[in-house]
């Protein structure tokens, strides 16, 4: 459980130990994203949910960080699963 604790915050690590791969606008993405990446085999930390400003209601950012080693494997990651999402389709004129 300690391990877990320390792993959910990067307060004191330095960035580069744990590159950002992916800002999100919502909470509620970075987890799906956290979530997908833990099933492709990866070690996302956990998204920060304390210390975000709330502006009128609307989050700012959420950092999904993972370990350096594993950054460039989870960015060819995200390209492949970035394509398996389906776009809106353009509104007709």
């Amino acid at each position: 459980m300690a391990a877990d604790l320390c792993l959910s915050s990067v307060a004191f690590m330095p960035d580069n130990s744990f590159p950002v791969v992916r800002t999100t606008r919502t909470v509620i993405e970075a987890d799906m994203l956290v979530m997908a990446l833990k099933q492709a085999g990866f070690h996302p930390l956990e998204p920060q949910t304390f210390g975000h400003i709330f502006i009128g209601g609307a989050e700012i950012d959420f950092k999904v960080r993972v370990p350096a080693e594993e950054s460039l494997a989870v960015r060819d990651f995200l390209v492949a699963f970035d394509s398996t999402i389906p776009t809106p389709a353009e509104p007709e004129v």
